[in-house]
């Protein structure tokens, strides 16, 4: 299987950037599933800007992912009842959102004064990440006769994730 990906960068002013890409995605079927079964395509797009310096960086991206061929797995803990393990194809479906970044090099550092050196021993590093996605069901299949329009199962529609470190030049701790 030959697989495209394709991205692009265009760098502005001021540490900034504005990026994209499209990339193909294909998943096998996993040994002894049913030849019922075919592997999962999908392509995938993205969009995003970031900005960066010395001091923070902010990254946003919209993203779309189209599944022609949907692979999920037979899993007591998704209620399946059949061969725990077995793969089975979903038919289509879309996942689209926007992830963000913000990361912070020091929450408490003190302005730079003109003349002075602020070589301060000790950083407290912050970081803010999240997720806002919908997930979506593009037909019905004869296993699941009403799934069209229902979340996929097991797909976040929000996720965030924040850690606060201290760093100094010997040793640095992270609680996230």
């Amino acid at each position: 299987q030959t697989m495209l990906g394709l991205s692009t960068v265009y760098r502005l002013p001021n540490g900034m950037q504005i990026f994209g890409g499209y990339h193909q995605g294909y998943s096998p079927i996993g040994a002894g599933t049913s030849a019922d079964a075919d592997p999962e395509e999908s392509d995938n797009y993205e969009l995003g800007f970031r900005m960066g310096s010395a001091a923070s960086y902010m990254e946003v991206i919209g993203f779309f992912v189209d599944y022609e061929n949907l692979l999920e797995s037979c899993l007591v803990a998704n209620g399946c009842t059949g061969n725990t393990g077995d793969q089975y194809n979903s038919g289509s479906a879309e996942v689209k959102g926007i992830e963000f970044q913000y990361r912070l090099a020091d929450l408490f550092a003190a302005p730079q004064m003109k003349g002075v050196s602020n070589q301060n021993s000790v950083r407290f590093p912050l970081t803010i990440s999240g997720l806002l996605q919908e997930s979506e069901y593009g037909n019905n299949t004869d296993d699941e006769p009403a799934q069209k329009g229902k979340t996929i199962k097991y797909v976040p529609d929000f996720q965030m994730y924040a850690s606060l470190g201290m760093e100094t030049p010997n040793w640095d701790i992270t609680l996230g």
